[in-house]
């Protein structure tokens, strides 16, 4: 009987990997992630393709995806993560990280902002937004 529990949870960890993959998989293509993003701004009518940059990253401590996905357009930086089957209080925390991560990519990417990083003068950031999926 023990191991038929080990193996469902083998199979409950196998379909969330499915899940996550799915949400993840879902945005890759850029004119998805432009729908999106107009349905989160109606009123920002002006907005291309060429306006938007996919900049989801790959969880750091096992080198897949992750369940979240980040976007930068125009100056905002959107971080949509997926809440989990159970209720989790890390969420914010998560959250947090993810956009510690972001912001680091984002000023290093630059070698000019790179250089300001050190300098008297603030650094203009994206703005964040951050949306919790319900699956």
């Amino acid at each position: 009987m023990e191991n038929n529990q080990n193996y469902s949870n083998s199979t409950e960890g196998t379909n969330r990997k499915i899940q996550d993959s799915m949400f993840t998989d879902l945005f890759k293509p850029q004119e998805n992630l432009l729908d999106l993003y107009k349905i989160l701004h109606p009123e920002d009518m002006s907005v291309r393709l060429a306006d938007i940059r996919n900049v989801t990253l790959t969880n750091i401590l096992t080198g897949g995806i992750i369940s979240d996905l980040g976007m930068l357009v125009r100056g905002k930086l959107i971080i949509l993560t997926e809440h989990q089957s159970t209720v989790n209080k890390n969420m914010p925390v998560r959250v947090l990280l993810y956009y510690a991560e972001e912001l680091k990519r984002y000023l290093f990417a630059d070698e000019k902002r790179k250089k300001q990083l050190y300098r008297r003068g603030l650094i203009k950031l994206p703005s964040p937004e951050f949306y919790v999926i319900l699956s």
